[in-house]
């Protein structure tokens, strides 16, 4: 967020961060830009506050894998009977009963992947990493909207440091 905000205020358009539960003067924006749809509560208030139209950077993960191989047993097993989308709601619930996070939009109560669905519904466009994520949100949340692959940027200086010898080890 804060290299893509940088790069737009490079080229004259005004930019700015804020937090999902920052107030926010809508009138001074054309646009809003919304990261991280596995977020949705992040999100909705905002967009039914604003009227404005909006474009999201998706950031669609999959964390079945490690919910189902990667937790103790009492919860493999929920998140197994449970799937993905509840998992996540639940998730993203425990977390707004222990204050580990705010509920910006009481609308989400209504169901994670229903909340995503809405926020997919009135997108301007989305902004998927990869052709992947785009058919894994098309495939997940029947979206077949707009969309333009964009990359997550990095910033080089972050790794221009890296020491000789260092190798990538790949995922297995």
């Amino acid at each position: 967020m804060v290299k893509t905000a940088g790069e737009l205020n490079k080229l004259g358009v005004k930019a700015d961060i804020f937090l999902a539960s920052d107030r926010i003067d809508y009138q001074e924006y054309d646009l809003l830009h919304f990261f991280n749809l596995l977020r949705p509560a992040d999100h909705l208030n905002h967009i039914r506050k604003s009227g404005k139209p909006y474009v999201v950077s998706t950031i669609y993960l999959d964390y079945s894998a490690f919910d189902h191989h990667g937790r103790g047993l009492p919860y493999r097993l929920l998140f197994r009977a449970l799937g993905k989308h509840p998992s996540e709601y639940l998730k993203n619930l425990y977390r707004y009963a222990r204050s580990q996070d705010k509920m910006v939009s009481p609308q989400y109560l209504l169901g994670h992947r229903r909340a995503m669905q809405k926020i997919l519904e009135r997108a301007s466009l989305i902004l998927p990493n990869s052709q992947s994520e785009c058919n894994r949100i098309a495939s997940d949340l029947g979206y077949s909207g707009r969309y333009e692959i964009i990359p997550n940027g990095i910033d080089a200086e972050a790794f221009s440091n890296i020491p000789p010898g260092i190798l990538r080890e790949e995922n297995v």
